[in-house]
Parts: structure tokens; sequence; C-alpha cells
């Protein structure tokens, strides 16, 4: 009777061992000072696939599964390329501009100089762009719609840029610089040019000189 009942303690201690496999020995390997998995405290991390931000394969979980991904940092922050979200930062600037020229050539001029660089304003007055637009003019006609078109395939980080200009001397932007061809018409004829803009806390700025 007493050896019956060794056996039976000795193959339920295996079988107990048995079902932790998977878990708990990868607990009892991982270092003692391994911080448990996040559970439930955020969505997956849509720049890893749902992968868990420590990369490690379920080390300190309670059951075998995929791991719950944790933030990467404040803000939603990623180190996904920025440029596809900047691009539309570039497009909508422009696309402001566009507006308030057809609205009226001089609300346009006003919109080029809203969207200039911080640092790069003295680069721009508003009596001097109308009359560079129209030499003499005081007030652009309706008929001066200027039209911006950037071609975000040509949109390439340009982080060296120094700007230096009559007014302004080595101006280093801050933010993620780009350079980008630009077609620029009148509704007469377009001309392209690679203008550069700046995408900094989150909005567009342009540099012109006028």
């Amino acid at each position: 009777m007493r050896r019956v009942l060794t056996v039976a303690v000795v193959v339920a201690a295996v079988a107990a061992a048995g079902c932790g496999t998977g878990s708990h020995r990868r607990s009892n390997t991982a270092p003692a000072t391994s911080a448990p998995a996040a559970t439930g405290t955020s969505g997956p991390d849509p720049t890893s696939g749902g992968t868990g931000a420590s990369g490690s394969a379920g080390t300190g979980s309670a059951a075998p599964g995929p791991t719950p991904s944790a933030p990467r940092g404040q803000g939603g922050s990623t180190a996904a390329d920025p440029k596809a979200a900047d691009a539309a930062l570039v497009l909508d600037m422009y696309d402001t501009i566009n507006r308030a020229f057809q609205a009226h050539p001089d609300n346009g001029v006003r919109a080029v100089i809203a969207a200039q660089y911080p640092g790069d304003r003295a680069d721009v007055d508003f009596a001097r762009c109308v009359d560079a637009i129209v030499p003499g003019a005081k007030t652009l006609p309706r008929s001066k719609r200027l039209h911006f078109s950037p071609n975000v395939a040509t949109m390439t980080p340009d982080p060296g840029y120094t700007l230096t200009s009559n007014r302004v001397r080595g101006l280093h932007p801050k933010g993620r610089i780009y350079v980008t061809e630009v077609t620029i018409s009148d509704g007469t004829r377009p001309t392209v040019r690679e203008r550069h803009q700046v995408v900094l806390s989150g909005r567009a700025y342009q540099f012109s000189s006028c």
C-alpha cells in the first residue's frame, strides 16, 4: 500500500511539471529583475506588427501566446519614417495658399507670408511681394492668381540646408527640412523650381523672398 501511494505521488509531480511548459520554465531561467509583460494596458503597436516592446518571446508571462505591446514613447512617437505625414502637411500648406489666391490675389500674398518660416520673416513683405508679381502695383489684379503644385514624389530630406539671402544670413532652420520641386503658374507660363520646406511642431513652412 505504501509503494502504491509513493508511485501515485511521483506520477502527480511529473504531470504537474508538464502543465507549466512554455511559461514557468522560461520564468525560472529569466533574470530576477526582468519586468513582467504588459497586460492589456495598450493596443498593438502598428509599427511592430503587435510584437511586444521588449521583443521577448513571452518571458515572465503566465501562459503561452502573443504578448500585448507596450507604447514606445510619449505622444505616440515611433521610429517610423515621418516623410508621408510631412508630405501631407506640405500639400495642405500649399493648398491653403492656393485657395487664398483664388479668393483674391492679395489674400494669396498674405497666405504666403503666413506660411513663411518664422526665422525668415524678414524676407517677405506685402508691398515688396506685390511689386515682385506686378512691378509698380500696390494691389494685385484678380487675374494674378498664382498656383503652387508641389511634386511630393521629389520631396527629399535636406538636413544641411542653410538659408542665406539679402536680409537673412546663415539661417539653419529647426525641424525636418525638405527640398521639393514645385510648379508655379499664373495662368500663362508654369515654371518648375526647387523650393525648401520645413516641418516643425506639426506644421509645414516654406521660404519665399520678395
